[in-house]
């Protein structure tokens, strides 16, 4: 499904595609394989490419933006406690 849409975003002609990857080798072989062939800058998320595409992902994307899922906890903690200084149930 995700190769379909990405497809269809680039038969749309658009500027660019950030994508987090589902099924790497899969991707890398039709889609953004073809995206890339097309100019289409590539910029993954959350989740990139794996060792299956047998290459660098470089090759394919611009860039990676990763989470870090603990310091995010933190953040909205610390946000938490001052929403909510005297405690509460959430």
């Amino acid at each position: 499904m995700q190769d379909q849409v990405i497809t269809q975003l680039i038969d749309d002609g658009v500027d660019g595609i950030a994508v987090a990857i589902t099924q790497s080798k899969y991707l890398a072989k039709n889609s953004l394989k073809r995206a890339k062939e097309a100019g289409i800058p590539i910029i993954t998320y959350d989740s990139d490419f794996d060792a299956s595409i047998n290459e660098d992902p470089n090759n394919l994307r611009l860039a990676y933006i990763g989470t870090d899922n603990f310091e995010l906890g933190k953040s909205l903690g610390e946000e938490l406690k001052k929403l909510r200084p005297m405690g509460g149930h959430l």
